[in-house]
């Protein structure tokens, strides 16, 4: 097997280059903060809405996605 070409060259990565970046470290640190933020938004809008139903939809749903979107319901 030949090694010439863009696709056969191989990739010399060093993962501790990146953790000594700082606009890496502060593009991971954004990214996990926004990542909690989006958690903590989530949760307060289903405690707000807890028990309303917001949707109705028009075709039978699977058996694995009515624990998610019946959550808190008795229906049949």
């Amino acid at each position: 097997m030949e090694k010439e070409g863009i696709l056969s060259e191989e990739i010399y990565n060093n993962p501790m280059a990146a953790m000594q970046n700082p606009e890496m470290m502060g593009g991971m640190l954004k990214g996990n903060l926004q990542g909690i933020m989006n958690i903590m938004l989530f949760q307060v809008v289903g405690q707000i809405f807890q028990g309303f139903i917001i949707a109705k939809v028009p075709f039978v749903l699977g058996q694995k996605f009515k624990g998610t979107l019946q959550q808190g319901f008795n229906l049949q």
